[in-house]
């Protein structure tokens, strides 16, 4: 799978990362995640089993209403707006909530504090089928005071007959300093995004024996479409 580009910007190879712009690798198919650390070779057998069945990927659901907003809607970027109890970093007219049961968007925001994901698809839905093609930019920062901005374009694959969902293939890492842009946001309308990530780090996983990284398989809404002769 394509981890080049993040291995780049981690180093500070900026002009190197313009070469992966937009290429969304393999999902990872392969076990490991749960191997402890220190183990032998007889523990990794005995936690993972000869043969391991990864989880399919969990998605990340927030929805973004725009109430006022005009112009760029931003949000995400926990370590700039986990202080901004008004909004949390959101754009001003533009309310973020999180989509699953017993999480407000703050403390996602708050976990992206410890928490990385390796998105690797966007599932898009919105009332509003030109909404599902606005462009968006991936920003992330460090205490260095650089940053990188990662462009995409969403379009509709002629195989999607939905009009009103779009899923986007992308590849960059959600934590607590990647800011995500929309170029507009419809008024009076809600934006739903699903994140799918292959991978994610969370550091605690190591209290319990496991290792911090866990995999993801793919989560089976991208599938591939039979075409047959007439």
């Amino acid at each position: 799978m394509n981890t080049e580009k993040n291995r780049l910007y981690l180093l500070g190879q900026e002009k190197e990362i313009n070469r992966f712009h937009n290429t969304a690798g393999e999902w990872a198919n392969a076990g490991g995640d749960d191997v402890m650390y220190g183990a032998t070779a007889a523990q990794q057998t005995a936690v993972q089993g000869s043969v391991q069945t990864i989880d399919r990927a969990k998605p990340i659901i927030i929805t973004l209403t725009n109430s006022t907003a005009t112009g760029n809607v931003s949000f995400l970027g926990a370590a700039f707006g986990v202080t901004d109890t008004s909004n949390y970093g959101v754009t001003t007219g533009v309310t973020a909530t999180y989509g699953l049961p017993g999480w407000t968007y703050a403390q996602f925001i708050t976990q992206l504090m410890s928490v990385s994901y390796y998105v690797k698809e966007l599932y898009m839905a919105c009332d509003t089928a030109s909404q599902l093609r606005v462009a968006f930019t991936v920003t992330y920062y460090d205490l260095s005071g650089r940053s990188f901005a990662d462009p995409y374009s969403p379009t509709i694959s002629p195989m999607n007959n939905q009009d009103y969902v779009n899923i986007v293939p992308v590849d960059f890492i959600l934590n607590s300093t990647t800011k995500i842009t929309l170029t507009s946001l419809t008024t009076a309308n809600s934006l739903t995004i699903n994140f799918y990530s292959d991978r994610s780090f969370d550091p605690t996983r190591g209290l319990i024996g496991r290792a911090p990284v866990k995999n993801y398989s793919g989560p089976g809404i991208l599938m591939p479409q039979p075409v047959q002769a007439v």
